[in-house]
């Protein structure tokens, strides 16, 4: 039917937007940023004033990675319950526990990953 070619047109079209050079650009940058702006931070000695900054960046980090992740399961055959699937999950959801304001409550005083 239309419609059925119509959702596989898009799919296609968002899985080739999620595999661009400019798309896959942004998400090594963060998860670089994921990975390693919490360390640097800590190794740098930076004031307290700078965790602000670092927590608005964990969270755009956060966003990116949930948006890929539901592109991902929406538009790729394959990619639900994959490996992929698996890693992408825990990866994205490892950035919550990096960000005081979204982890309290969730994990034990002072048990911040990274901080």
């Amino acid at each position: 039917s239309a419609r059925s070619i119509l959702i596989t047109q898009i799919r296609q079209r968002v899985v080739h937007a999620v595999e661009t050079p400019a798309a896959q650009a942004l998400f090594i940058f963060a998860l670089f940023l994921a990975l390693f702006l919490t360390d640097c931070i800590t190794l740098l000695s930076a004031p307290d004033a700078v965790d602000y900054y670092v927590n608005i960046t964990l969270i755009v980090v956060l966003f990116l990675f949930s948006a890929e992740f539901l592109l991902n399961f929406a538009c790729r055959d394959k990619y639900p319950f994959s490996f992929y699937f698996w890693m992408d999950l825990l990866g994205t959801f490892s950035i919550i526990a990096d960000v005081p304001w979204l982890s309290d409550g969730w994990l034990p005083d002072g048990a911040e990953i990274g901080t």
